[in-house]
């Protein structure tokens, strides 16, 4: 087996590590630790750019590899909005309805997967993912520069991340109705 081929899994794997690392250094009562725990999420969410761009570059994408990116991504950005409830910058249903979509849409590529379909991610679905990360990066910035203020730029925002999340799950579950014979 060629090295090179699993080097994409390899950074969708990495992700998952980092996304606890993450959390417990975002979760700590100090700045640096704080910080430190941005810049660990940075580097997880750089190896979303990097995983799908390599399988695809250097021709070695893979089933496995469509199903693991999507997980890894799935769990990077709901453990980071956890913890921005946990930091109270963000409501609980932000977070429910996140979270709902993603396993909703995680079972359907599960199901579809299981019968031969892959899903590809949809453009709509990248725009959200972007969305989220710019309105995790604003929480961040809230929880670790609270004189910014950006609590009201914040509770706009994520109302809006919370209806782009559920209008892409809403694409996912047509796709699949359609998938299984079920819509038009």
């Amino acid at each position: 087996m060629n090295i090179i081929a699993l080097i994409p899994n390899f950074l969708s794997f990495l992700r998952m590590v980092l996304s606890p690392v993450f959390a417990v250094l975002f979760l700590c009562p100090g700045y640096d630790d704080q910080l430190l725990g941005v810049v660990i999420f940075t580097i997880a969410a750089l190896t979303d750019t990097c995983d799908g761009y390599l399988a695809r570059r250097l021709r070695v994408a893979s089933a496995y590899g469509a199903f693991l990116d999507p997980l890894a991504d799935k769990l990077l950005i709901i453990t980071a909005f956890l913890c921005l409830l946990w930091c109270g910058v963000i409501s609980w249903w932000l977070v429910a309805a996140i979270v709902g979509r993603d396993a909703i849409v995680t079972w359907i590529r599960t199901d579809a997967q299981r019968r031969g379909v892959v899903f590809t991610t949809s453009w709509n679905a990248k725009i959200k993912t972007v969305a989220q990360f710019v309105a995790l990066y604003l929480g961040f910035a809230a929880v670790l520069w609270p004189s910014l203020a950006l609590d009201h730029v914040v509770a706009i925002v994520m109302p809006v991340i919370a209806l782009i999340t559920l209008y892409t799950g809403l694409e996912y579950g047509l796709i699949w109705l359609r998938s299984r014979g079920l819509s038009k």
